[in-house]
């Protein structure tokens, strides 16, 4: 094989996680023996029948995408697998689970639970390359084996990241009331109906935390437009009281750069009739005590003050979607 189709090789490889497959070989003009010698003469790996993975290029994913290209075209990656295809979780080695339609033939792959099931067309989708099962279909599959907290967080993500939203999830189960799985699925959206859209999984933490403690915000994040001018997007509103919390994360607000723009947002929100609460992951952990009474509190003073009613040049806040400007 002359370098030029080694080159080529290796492009198509880097848009689908390394892998190679005999049409990869068809297309580039070679054959399947030449371009499998190749890869594992190079560190490759032959990871199905019919499939390779380039060297250092070889992951989950990558594994995901051999198994579905070796069991067949009308296979999809599902479950736990799907989940973490579409960046919902990471990290853990599962056995690779594939469905395949009722009709078809099941594989028999190394490593590889490969399922005979029914398959409508929302429940089919494609992620970098990845044929998988659609966000609905694989937080219903993965209800049917996970504990109702993994399922909640699986979920939050895949709203998060604008996967799918809530009503589209309630949409699905809907349509699917005898399924194996949907009844963790319907506590998990009534859960998600709670918190609203979130940006992060402490924000989710921390209303939980609220939670416990009979502190009811509002679900999602909202936004506002301050007297200033600006609109900003609160993580956490009590919408009466005009108390905004807001989650500090390390990653998001651990720079001195960061924690500038912070105290000058905060500013302007006081300035616009808010109180800006900040909640850290080492407050839930080492002060949760009295941060709750400090909380209540600041509530319980809103409420008595009067602190519902908006400043002058400040809109009220509304539910906001994605991450904060």
């Amino acid at each position: 094989m002359d370098s030029s189709v080694w080159r080529r090789a290796n492009l198509r490889a880097s848009r689908r996680h390394g892998v190679l497959t005999i049409t990869d070989a068809e297309a580039l003009g070679v054959t399947w023996r030449s371009l499998r010698s190749r890869v594992l003469a190079s560190g490759g790996l032959a990871l199905q029948p019919g499939v390779v993975g380039l060297a250092g290029l070889t992951t989950y994913a990558s594994r995901c995408l051999a198994a579905a290209s070796a069991a067949g075209p009308a296979a999809l990656v599902a479950g736990r697998s799907a989940a973490h295809c579409w960046g919902l979780t990471t990290g853990r080695d599962w056995p690779i689970r594939l469905v395949v339609p009722g009709g078809g033939a099941r594989p028999e792959l190394a490593g590889v639970t490969a399922m005979r099931v029914a398959l409508s067309a929302e429940d089919r989708a494609a992620v970098t390359a990845i044929p998988v099962t659609a966000v609905p279909r694989t937080l219903l599959d993965v209800a049917k084996v996970a504990a109702v907290a993994e399922l909640e967080e699986l979920a939050a993500r895949a709203v998060q990241a604008r996967h799918v939203t809530i009503d589209e999830l309630h949409a699905y189960v809907a349509g699917h009331g005898g399924v194996p799985g949907v009844r963790g699925l319907r506590r998990v959206l009534a859960r998600l109906d709670r918190d609203g859209p979130t940006d992060s999984g402490l924000e989710r933490r921390v209303r939980r935390w609220l939670a416990k403690r009979g502190l009811r915000p509002e679900p999602g994040t909202h936004e506002t437009r301050l007297a200033s001018g600006r609109v900003v997007r609160f993580d956490i509103v009590f919408l009466p009281e005009r108390v905004a919390l807001e989650v500090d994360s390390v990653r998001f607000h651990g720079g001195p750069a960061d924690q500038h723009d912070d105290a000058w947002r905060d500013r302007e929100a006081r300035a616009s009739g808010w109180v800006v609460e900040r909640v850290g992951e080492r407050d839930l952990e080492e002060r949760a005590h009295e941060l709750a009474a400090h909380l209540r509190r600041v509530l319980a003073a809103r409420r008595a003050e009067g602190g519902h009613q908006a400043t002058a040049g400040s809109e009220p806040a509304r539910r906001g979607r994605g991450r904060r400007p």
